[in-house]
């Protein structure tokens, strides 16, 4: 009998994790145990294999890779594609990278990291986002996130995307104004066999206009969005979060989960120079932010859950009442999470701004501390992920942060927190190691246990 990969399928180790299953196909990936590991190198199509030759255990293995549609079995062989067999990459393991293609923008929008659309960012030309590509691949990566300012305005789009298709390298979102979305690109994406996530840009109903700084954007995003969910793409919602959209949440909520849109992510709006200078008077502060949540919390659950909503460095609120989140609590509540990574978020991801510079975060883009870290053109992409700054950042532990930081080290609540956000601190501290006074606030007024109290309570009286 022989026994294969199935197509979507490969195998792929890095340094310091080297049995991992890859569906190439939506460029998720699993880790797996040697044992298991080893029988998936024995499909490969071509080598005959007699179920005696394998252990017990193996044998359940394999039945259990035929029954999850991994592995198929034959009487006659049939060799998996060479890009199927196994690679080991000399540098750590990166799942994801989001990738600014350029720092432009078709918008003017009042708060953006670039300060597009007039961005002072170089932007890579053609032949060299290409060798950006190439060095992914040759690192081992296996999605790419497209954004920007707007991705879609430069002239070489395709040119990046069929590249990536070219390399086997999965485009996982792709981070829009939703302005030059129409059936035509969505078309494009088809014929490529691509049907990659849409997050979407909007900021409540009646100010995104006034947001984005384009008459008529709010009503073309809505009607792009409804199209992609028409077409089957799927739609996230990214919702920036001010004083004068505070009061528009539950309808915004209701309008997207109306035109089918299924999930939100929303969050205050980080304090860059551009949005100091243009906010006229909607700034709000981390009192502020919080209060919005836990006001709208009970409607969420009086109108049917109406879709998943992330509210970024608080809560995840579920369809399924038993799976919300409080995200502020971030590691258990006791010594051993010193151990665990300062950045958890960016530990298997990573951003490429539109320069060229390896950051762990898009947001890092809005600070001078983001100057430290590597230009992909000076030492390569295979050296920023083996040994950089980059890397000696990716590495921190809670430790780390506990030995440099004061105030973090004597907190009671040091452990479950972490010392939150890094990209959070630099906006509030000025300090890569500093303090993020937003999780500072939570855990002074005890904001943790008043969300969870808040939601349980809007779960008994509306879902139980």
């Amino acid at each position: 009998m022989y026994y294969r990969l199935k197509v979507d399928y490969a195998l792929r180790g890095y340094r310091g994790a080297t049995c991992i299953l890859v569906n190439r196909r939506n460029g998720t990936h699993k880790l797996l145990a040697p044992p298991v590991f080893r029988v998936l190198m024995l499909a490969d199509g071509v080598s005959p294999l007699k179920l005696s030759d394998l252990t017990k255990d193996e044998q359940n293995h394999l039945k259990s890779m035929i029954e999850n549609g991994i592995v198929t079995a034959s009487d006659s062989p049939d060799e998996i594609e060479e890009a199927q067999r196994y690679r080991l990459f000399d540098n750590r393991f990166v799942k994801a990278i989001m990738w600014s293609l350029t720092g432009r923008c078709n918008f003017r929008c009042r708060h953006c990291y670039l300060d597009s659309p007039d961005s002072v960012w170089h932007e890579l030309t053609t032949a060299e986002a290409m060798n950006v590509i190439d060095q992914m691949a040759e690192c081992g990566v296996l999605s790419v996130h497209l954004t920007g300012g707007e991705p879609l305005v430069r002239p070489d789009f395709w040119k990046i995307v069929d590249r990536l298709c070219e390399k086997n390298i999965h485009i996982g979102t792709i981070y829009s104004n939703a302005w030059l979305i129409d059936d035509a690109l969505l078309d494009q994406l088809e014929s490529r066999g691509l049907k990659p996530e849409f997050s979407i840009s909007f900021d409540g109903l009646g100010w995104h206009d006034w947001m984005r700084g384009v008459p008529g954007a709010e009503k073309h995003t809505l009607e792009v969005m409804e199209k992609c969910v028409k077409r089957g793409f799927m739609v996230n919602a990214a919702i920036s979060l001010h004083r004068g959209s505070a009061g528009t949440l539950r309808d915004t909520f209701l309008k997207l989960r109306e035109i089918g849109v299924p999930k939100a992510k929303v969050g205050g709006v980080q304090p860059t120079d551009l949005w100091l200078k243009n906010n006229e008077g909607n700034l709000i502060s981390d009192e502020e932010y919080l209060k919005i949540v836990l006001d709208y919390i009970p409607h969420y659950y009086e109108d049917g859950r109406p879709l998943f909503i992330h509210f970024g460095n608080v809560a995840i609120l579920h369809p399924e009442p038993e799976k919300y989140k409080v995200t502020a609590l971030r590691y258990p509540d006791s010594p051993e999470s010193e151990d665990m990574y300062l950045c958890s978020s960016a530990r298997f991801s990573g951003y490429i701004a539109p320069d060229g510079r390896l950051l762990p975060c898009l947001p890092m883009t809005a600070c001078a501390e983001q100057e430290i870290f590597p230009m992909i053109a000076e030492i390569g992409l295979k050296q920023a992920l083996t040994d950089s700054v980059y890397m000696q950042f990716i590495d921190r532990r809670v430790r780390d942060l506990m030995k440099v930081n004061d105030q973090c080290s004597v907190c009671p609540h040091k452990y479950v927190c972490g010392g939150g956000c890094r990209a959070n601190a630099l906006f509030s501290s000025c300090d890569l190691m500093g303090c993020d006074k937003l999780q500072c606030f939570l855990f002074e007024n005890d904001y943790p246990a008043r969300i969870r109290e808040t939601i349980e309570k809007a779960i008994k009286a509306h879902c139980l």
